[in-house]
């Protein structure tokens, strides 16, 4: 795992999850529903959604049109979901996906 100059030495490294300001991404899941496909929670109205494999490819995009959105994804293993709102990413998730 990476480590930010910015914290203190020694401290841990933080997950993908806390990578954005943990205030304005608080309430959004991501999570496999079953293979292929990623569910996020807790999302508005407009909001983008991006689905990458590790690698940075973008295998999914969507507007969402609930607080609930099913996208369907070609990542095999590990999958990054970052939510934008309003032009500022707001979340960004890492998650296993089912096989």
């Amino acid at each position: 795992r990476w480590a930010n100059p910015a914290w203190p030495k020694g401290s841990k490294s933080r997950g993908f999850s806390s990578m954005v300001g943990d205030k304005l991404n608080d309430g959004i899941r991501a999570y496999s529903v079953q293979p292929g496909m990623v569910r996020v929670d807790g999302v508005e109205l407009g909001d983008r959604i991006s689905v990458y494999s590790v690698d940075g490819v973008m295998a999914a995009q969507r507007v969402a049109a609930s607080s609930a959105e099913d996208i369907a994804a070609s990542v095999a293993v590990v999958a990054v979901v970052k939510v934008e709102r309003d032009g500022k990413t707001v979340a960004v998730r890492k998650l296993k996906m089912k096989n």
